[in-house]
This record gives structure tokens, C-alpha cells and sequence, in this order.
């Protein structure tokens, strides 16, 4: 798959069925985004659109942008872009999450969803993003640092015991 024909984009009506299959196989992987899939893709729609607005959000949301990444005609993988963080996301999922379908990755689209979703971090005049991931996680971590992140702490959610790695990325 050529990686130039590759851009994010947002959720819409007519991504429906090519949303549910990425849905299906990350939940048949247990991905975290996608663990609780229901099948019921107009809530999710309708969730996506009141946090991108960030008005009126639950207590535990802030208000982010979810773009997906479309490979001729494919959807390859998602990322999350937060505006703002809490203490929850300042620890565990910091600017920006992001995964790719489990049938895509190693090729490379990592990189690509990360460049891509600094870019549209840049457009929202973002500056300094935290990004993190798990620490035992080696290849999210290559991904970070190829796309500039520099390394700050450890930290360790309280709640589950995890450790995370935290980095930064200047714009």
C-alpha cells in the first residue's frame, strides 16, 4: 500500500462499514480503543462530534479530535488528539493516542499516524505535546522518538500499577 495516497481523516456516515470492520478486528484483538465496541456506530459518531466540540463534556472526557487514518479507500488506523489534559490522560494517553488495525502494523503506518496528527496538532496551534506509552512498549516508544519526542519520566498510574513512559514533542 502506498503510504502517499494516506491522509487523516474525520469519522463520517460514509466510513460507516469500514469503521465497524477496523471496530470488529480491534476488539476481536482486544485493543483498548475498541474493548467495549457495541456495534451501535452512530453513538460513537455522535460521541466523537461532542468531544471534538468540547462542550458539555462528561466528567472524565476532554475535549479531542479522532481522525483516521485512510489508505486507498482503507481505513489503517485511528488517533485521538486532545486539547487539553487531565490528571487521568496526563498519565496514561497524554496529546495524542493512537493505534493502528493489528492487520496493518509493522509497515510502517505508526510513523505515518503520528506525523500526520502533529500536523494537525500544529493547525489547532498546539506547541508541546505529551505523548506516552506503556513502557515495556518498544515500538511506540522508536515511533515517538522518530517523530521527535524526547524522553522526560516514568510514571506509574496508581490505579492499575502500570508504568508509562512520557515524552515531549516541541512543534
Amino acid at each position: 500500500m502506498n503510504q502517499k495516497n494516506c491522509k487523516l481523516v474525520e469519522l463520517s456516515a460514509e466510513l460507516k462499514d469500514d469503521f465497524c470492520e477496523l471496530a470488529a478486528e480491534g476488539a476481536a484483538a482486544n485493543e483498548t480503543p475498541y474493548k467495549n465496541w457495541d456495534g451501535d456506530f452512530e453513538d460513537y459518531l455522535a460521541r466523537m462530534r461532542v468531544l471534538a466540540k468540547g462542550e458539555n463534556l462528561p466528567a472524565d472526557a476532554v475535549p479531542s479530535h479522532t481522525y483516521f487514518l485512510m489508505c486507498e479507500g482503507k481505513i489503517i488506523g485511528r488517533s485521538q488528539l486532545r486539547r487539553k489534559l487531565n490528571a487521568e490522560f496526563e498519565i496514561k494517553y497524554g496529546h495524542i493516542s493512537a493505534d493502528v488495525r493489528p492487520s496493518e502494523r509493522k509497515k510502517g503506518f505508526g510513523t505515518l499516524i503520528l506525523i500526520l496528527t502533529l500536523e494537525k496538532a500544529k493547525e489547532l496551534g498546539l506547541k508541546r505535546l505529551l505523548v506516552t506509552c506503556k513502557a515495556n512498549n518498544t515500538a511506540s516508544a522508536k515511533i515517538i522518538e522518530k517523530c521527535g519526542g524526547v524522553f522526560d519520566k516514568q510514571v506509574i498510574h496508581e490505579e492499575t500499577g502500570m508504568l508509562f513512559s512520557h515524552y515531549w514533542i516541541e512543534l
